[in-house]
């Protein structure tokens, strides 16, 4: 969040035009792209990253496939929707706020960051409500760095994990039996922790709300 909020900042308030528009079709363009590429992205230059990273702390991993990778892939996975959908909240501002907050004396440095980002809470929290609805739903991206543990989900960084997602993945021909049930049970507990997350949020998003400058 707070590196796709920046990069919002810094293309509708601070980079110049042509720049601009060049950064805003590049995160377009990496918002479109299907979460199976950035798996695949994720298995050749990440993996191999984390495997050396570990190895450089003296632990061993299973080609890299920890919990670590599976955060990094993730969080460049959802970055562009939070930048596309932060950068389109944040130009919604109206100018004579910003140009209020200058004729008052403050810099445009403080204008940017206590009065644009603040009128534009809203919009950013709806990124965040994408971004991370989008997270908690991918499976593939996920299964291709995670690992797949078979004991469940792990919290250490260079352990491997499997998350509900994958889990379901997994088992995707199987359908009777008790496999079948785990997986349609895991499904369940997916939808609820969506449910609960994207109330959260939805309910500071409520709470904060637009902030108006007078």
């Amino acid at each position: 969040m707070p590196i796709g909020v920046l990069t919002a900042l810094f293309i509708a308030k601070i980079a110049p035009k042509k720049l601009a528009g060049l950064l805003r079709t590049v995160i377009e363009l990496l918002a479109a792209i299907p979460s199976i590429i950035y798996g695949l992205v994720g298995f050749a230059v990440i993996l191999p990253f984390i495997y050396n990273l570990a190895k450089g702390f003296g632990v061993q991993t299973a080609g890299g496939t920890t919990v670590l990778a599976t955060v990094l892939v993730l969080s460049i996975m959802i970055l562009p929707t939070v930048t596309a959908l932060s950068e389109v909240a944040i130009r919604s501002v109206s100018k004579e706020i910003e140009l209020g907050s200058l004729a008052l004396g403050a810099t445009q440095t403080q204008t940017n960051f206590k009065v644009v980002l603040s009128s534009a809470k809203s919009g950013i929290f709806t990124s965040a409500i994408l971004g991370v609805g989008r997270a908690l739903g991918e499976a593939t991206a996920v299964s291709l760095v995670a690992g797949n543990a078979r004991s469940g989900p792990s919290f250490g960084f260079f352990d491997t994990t499997a998350t509900l997602t994958s889990t379901m993945l997994q088992g995707l021909k199987e359908t009777i039996g008790l496999d079948y049930d785990i997986r349609f049970s895991v499904g369940i507990v997916l939808m609820v922790v969506i449910l609960i997350t994207n109330g959260t949020l939805n309910f500071m998003k409520r709470k904060v709300g637009n902030v108006d400058v007078e």
